[in-house]
């Protein structure tokens, strides 16, 4: 298992004190080991983490496709990315209330902004 130094890892968050390093270890569950002088993490575990963000945002942009995607990112293809952007669809959700108050007024609002005339 491959482990990276916490000195490293300011490179990696572009942070420059290792303090600020310990902290965001401690607020994304990365598990920080000490060594004699040294501190470090586990390379898949801080990987695991630094990448959850995007990874969450490929799985609402894409769906079940997600995977594919992630993997076209790390091969570095952008081809491969291009071509599947144009033919993904894109999915909107339309607002819509429970309460019967609201969808009135928004209901009128609908009606009266299409009969009145600037």
């Amino acid at each position: 298992m491959k482990h990276l130094l916490l000195k490293e890892l300011t490179e990696h968050l572009g942070y420059r004190d290792i303090r600020s390093v310990r902290k965001w270890c401690s607020k994304n569950g990365v598990f920080v080991i000490r060594q004699g002088k040294d501190e470090f993490v586990m390379e898949s575990d801080f990987k695991k983490a630094f990448e959850i963000p995007f990874i969450n945002n490929l799985k609402s942009k894409y769906g079940k496709d997600w995977e594919e995607v992630y993997r076209l990112h790390q091969e570095g293809n952008v081809l491969g990315l291009t071509a599947l952007q144009s033919s993904a669809p894109v999915l909107r959700k339309t607002f819509k209330t429970e309460n019967d108050i609201v969808s009135k007024y928004l209901s009128k609002y609908e009606r009266d902004k299409n009969s009145k005339a600037a």
